[in-house]
């Protein structure tokens, strides 16, 4: 799997606060190479990102199904805002691929 990953800062002016510095996360799912078949079957792939600590619904999110390939382009941005600089520190991702023919992921990086 080929990913990119980067930080976007953006700066706000508030009335309570002078300044307020949050960004954005932003991971690029491009594509997978040489996905096994499950059961001999060409597979129905995607790819599902949570970003870590944070394990609620909303850091959550997967690319779109690709049908029948083991070399899926998916060419995708999953966007997570909301993130302060400090809070790089300790932001962690959990990647893994997915098929609907497969009970386990096929892969899976933290």
């Amino acid at each position: 799997m080929r990913v990119a990953l980067r930080f976007l800062p953006q700066t706000s002016h508030s009335k309570r606060t002078s300044r307020m510095e949050t960004g954005e996360v932003q991971i690029w799912v491009k594509d997978c190479k040489n996905l096994p078949p499950v059961r001999g079957v060409i597979i129905d792939p995607f790819v599902k990102c949570t970003v870590l600590p944070d394990t609620s619904r909303k850091s959550k999110q997967k690319t779109r199904v690709v049908k029948r390939t083991a070399n899926p382009m998916f060419n995708h941005t999953m966007v997570y805002d909301g993130f302060r600089p400090e809070d790089l520190r300790g932001l962690c991702g959990d990647h893994g691929v997915g098929s609907r023919q497969a009970e386990q992921p096929l892969h899976r990086w933290s």
